[in-house]
């Protein structure tokens, strides 16, 4: 063997040796059932991060659309609606000079009747969450309910039982908007923390959308 058939030999086992390394599979404690590839999220993690990615396209999409306030903000609440699989969800506006809180949409059974209550100032869990600022998970709301609250009445009235809510603030830089609830699971199971959070980060979404909207001058009955 010459010395460049020696040379041209050990050039290929290196190339050969590179190539195999390139191709080994990962170790197998990489590919478990509650992970993927890229950062290694968990199912729920997964899914979560869908949802906001499509609500937060779904939000900027109303931006640029002619809809009146009222077809912006139902826009708004229904992806939520649909990320959080729930039965109902309510926006409801906080009405400084009045000191109360008005339903500005709703998603849900009987949306018409139960805009037409409104919510005095510091009552039940829209009045607390409005005060304290901070966002709630409420189990069991029927029995917190009081017989002659709005959550009891607006019940009655359509024939609706509020257990599960979750319930956030709305915030544009600072100042109180209004305060978010989201009703019951579909599947009759009782709200997370990982609910409550992805409820918070939808809800820091849409004070940003409001906020671009307000500053287009485009806020209308």
């Amino acid at each position: 063997m010459t010395d460049s058939d020696e040379k041209l030999e050990k050039k290929e086992y290196r190339e050969e040796s590179h190539l195999e390394i390139s191709l080994e599979a990962p170790p197998q404690s990489a590919l478990g059932e509650s992970t993927v590839g890229l950062g290694f999220m968990s199912s729920d993690e997964i899914m979560n991060a869908l949802a906001k990615a499509q609500v937060t396209e779904k939000f900027f999409d109303l931006l640029v659309k002619p809809t009146s306030f009222k077809e912006f903000l139902d826009g708004l609440m229904l992806p939520l609606v649909q990320a959080l699989k729930c039965e109902a969800a309510s926006l409801l506006e906080w009405d400084k000079r009045n000191k109360l809180y008005f339903f500005r949409s709703v998603v849900g059974p009987a949306s018409e009747k139960v805009a037409q209550f409104q919510i005095p100032e510091g009552k039940g869990i829209v009045g607390r969450i409005g005060q304290t600022r901070k966002a709630e998970i409420v189990h069991r709301a029927s029995d917190e309910a009081q017989p002659t609250g709005h959550l009891s009445q607006i019940g009655a009235s359509i024939g609706f039982t509020s257990n599960e809510i979750l319930a956030v603030p709305v915030l544009i830089r600072g100042e109180l908007y209004g305060v978010v609830e989201v009703i019951n699971r579909t599947d009759g199971q009782v709200f997370r923390d990982e609910h409550l959070k992805l409820l918070c980060e939808f809800c820091a979404i849409m004070a940003k959308a409001l906020e671009v909207r307000f500053m287009l001058g485009r806020k209308a009955a």
